[in-house]
C-alpha cells in the first residue's frame, strides 16, 4: 500500500503541473484529498481489526483533527500550490526535508530511537539534496579557433 501511494501521489504530482486545470487551488486541493479518502472508505471495513468497535480516546481524536485540519488540509493544500506554480527542482526539493523533521521529531517529541536502517535512510536523502543542490564548476574555456 505504500509504494502504491508514494506511486500515486508521483503521478498526481505530474499530472498536476501537465494539466494546468482551470480551477482554484482550494477547490483542487478538496476534490484532491476526496479522490485520496475514497478508496480509504471502501477497504476501511474490510481491513478493520473483528470485534467490536470502541470510542476513541481523547489522543485519539486530536491525531483525527490534527490530521484533518493541518497535515490533509493545509499540507496538501501548501504542497499543490508549490507543484503547480514553482519549477520541478524547487517543489521537489520542498518534500525532501520531510522524513528528516519527521525522524528528528520523532526523537524528541516521542523520545524514539533511530536504528542504522533510519540513519542511512537520512543519509540518503541528504545525498540526494546535495546532488540537486550541487553545481559543478565551470571547466576550462575551450581555446578560441584560429581565422
Amino acid at each position: 500500500f505504500i509504494i502504491g501511494a508514494a506511486i500515486s501521489w508521483a503521478l498526481g504530482t505530474v499530472l498536476l503541473r501537465k494539466w494546468k486545470l482551470p480551477v482554484p487551488q482550494n477547490t483542487l486541493s478538496g476534490w484532491l484529498m476526496l479522490a485520496g479518502w475514497m478508496p480509504l472508505e471502501i477497504l476501511a471495513p474490510f481491513l478493520a481489526p473483528p470485534g467490536p468497535l470502541t470510542m476513541p480516546s481523547a489522543g485519539a481524536w486530536f491525531a483525527v483533527v490534527y490530521n484533518i485540519f493541518l497535515a490533509g488540509t493545509f499540507a496538501h493544500w501548501a504542497w499543490f500550490t508549490l507543484a503547480r506554480t514553482l519549477p520541478v527542482v524547487v517543489s521537489s526539493m520542498s518534500s525532501l526535508p520531510v522524513p528528516i523533521v519527521g525522524v528528528f521529531a520523532g526523537m524528541l517529541v516521542l523520545g524514539e530511537r533511530p536504528g542504522p536502517t533510519e540513519w542511512i535512510a537520512l543519509a540518503l536523502v541528504v545525498a540526494a539534496m546535495v546532488a540537486v543542490l550541487w553545481t559543478p564548476k565551470a571547466g576550462p574555456a575551450a581555446p578560441a579557433p584560429d581565422p
